[in-house]
């Protein structure tokens, strides 16, 4: 049990699962580590988690990590709470935070298109999330006529059948934790995730809107801090349709004429934010450090969750139903499948799937509940670092510390004699499952409960 009114300096674990928590928490760590400085919180600020990746490494620069703890005990734990849930002593909704960032500067964006040879004299305009379809295409092919055109996703430029003068205005970019700078360099953004109706919960339309405006079409789970607020000033245009969106897109970039006033209005947002809700997420930390202080007034919901705290934007409302999530598959093709699922426990295989690859905390327990797995089999997959790490965290489940990696199988697991199974690519190589119901479609000797919990969500 965490003792954290003793007196004296706190060591204090920011948590990272995902690149969009590391973003948001080095917003907060940036901030705390002023006050640090300035003698108004005294505790010392680690990293820890998922930090493995480049880009990581190019955020944190010399911000300090879990290893330089060097054997001292963490007193709490501070992470984001957004669609994958949250965990520690402090869950701080993930929204708050990427509405808390500090704007770049032109210098900053400058710098960024220097690093990345974006050189064009007409506007930028940058589709995140690409991949080749239609819809994309149909945006290009519009576009194109009046801008430079940056595809930040997956797939080449020959997939995307464009006409040879959109094809000659396109660049695509498959690299990895890059769409956060291309958004900042951007005249006019996009998500690809967001050309049709849909119901999953938005993501990164804070980091979309640093260079300029962006055109979506609304998802009906756009409860989060941060939405409404960039709609009603203008920086996120909302479109009823494909048509309206690639007719508004076009619009703008044919009479583009600068982004001052839009920049100036998400500054004023998120500068506003900072000064609302960071000091009332300081007090909250403060107080985890053991300090006696008052919270500062604010229209904040902090909760009381078992033993931590989680502190939530009323505006905001993460939706974790499993529905709401798509799972990519790492097959090759259905006789891939085929001959991996002949040669094991279908109910094995689909385990570890879930795994990996389901976003809902809920719902991962919901089926280790049906597959009788303890913490035990789940523990074996972690490094033994993390797993003496397992009796210091207040989570008490390890698949909030860091999803399993499934080439750190366990011990006594059984050699596998089909194809390569491989987890860990996101996208999967030639193909995709929209939802477990495709895989669950073909595969119908599951348990009765599995099937029927799986089909409700």
């Amino acid at each position: 049990m965490l003792t954290l009114t003793e007196a004296g300096t706190k060591n204090l674990l920011l948590h990272v699962r995902e690149l969009a928590d590391l973003y948001a928490l080095k917003t907060l760590y940036d901030y705390l580590a002023k006050r640090r400085d300035e003698g108004t919180l005294d505790a010392r600020l680690f990293f820890g988690g998922r930090l493995d990746s480049d880009r990581s490494r190019d955020i944190l620069q010399n911000a300090p990590t879990r290893d330089q703890l060097q054997g001292a005990s963490i007193d709490a734990i501070v992470s984001c709470f957004s669609d994958i849930g949250g965990g520690g002593d402090l869950e701080i909704d993930i929204s708050i935070l990427k509405s808390a960032v500090v704007p770049m500067n032109d210098r900053e964006k400058a710098q960024l298109r220097q690093k990345y040879a974006v050189k064009s004299k007409e506007p930028v305009l940058v589709i995140g999330y690409s991949s080749p379809s239609p819809s994309v295409a149909k945006v290009v092919e519009a576009a194109s006529k009046h801008a430079t055109v940056y595809l930040v996703g997956h797939g080449k430029k020959d997939d995307y059948n464009l006409s040879p003068d959109a094809k000659a205005k396109v660049h695509v970019i498959n690299k990895h934790g890059v769409l956060k700078d291309f958004y900042a360099m951007a005249d006019v953004a996009i998500s690809a995730d967001n050309l049709l109706h849909s119901s999953a919960p938005l993501h990164n339309f804070v980091e979309a809107t640093e260079g300029g405006r962006l055109f979506m079409i609304p998802s009906s789970n756009s409860d989060q801090y941060g939405y409404r607020q960039l709609v009603d000033v203008g920086v996120i245009v909302e479109c009823a349709d494909l048509d309206d969106l690639a007719s508004r897109v076009t619009d703008s970039l044919r009479n583009f004429n600068g982004n001052s006033q839009v920049v100036e209005a998400r500054s004023r947002h998120l500068m506003q934010t900072r000064d609302s809700y960071l000091p009332v997420i300081l007090a909250k930390i403060m107080q985890l450090a053991g300090e006696e202080i008052p919270m500062p007034d604010s229209d904040l919901n902090i909760i009381q969750t078992g033993k931590g705290v989680r502190i939530m934007h009323p505006d905001s409302n993460w939706d974790l139903k499993l529905s709401n999530f798509f799972i990519h598959s790492t097959f090759n093709d259905i006789e891939f499948m085929d001959s991996y699922f002949g040669k094991k426990s279908l109910e094995d295989v689909l385990s570890r799937f879930l795994e990996k690859k389901c976003s809902s905390i809920d719902s991962i327990r919901n089926i280790y509940k049906i597959y009788d797995t303890d913490s035990k089999y789940i523990s074996k997959l972690l490094p033994e670092k993390e797993r003496v790490f397992l009796h210091e965290n207040p989570f008490r489940n390890p698949l909030i510390l860091r999803e399993p990696q499934y080439n750190d199988h366990p011990k006594k697991h059984k050699k596998q004699t089909g194809p390569p199974f491989d987890f860990n690519d996101e996208h999967g190589s030639n193909g995709y499952i929209d939802g477990l119901s495709a895989l669950l479609a073909r595969y119908q000797n599951l348990k009765p409960k599995v099937s029927k919990i799986l089909n409700s969500q």
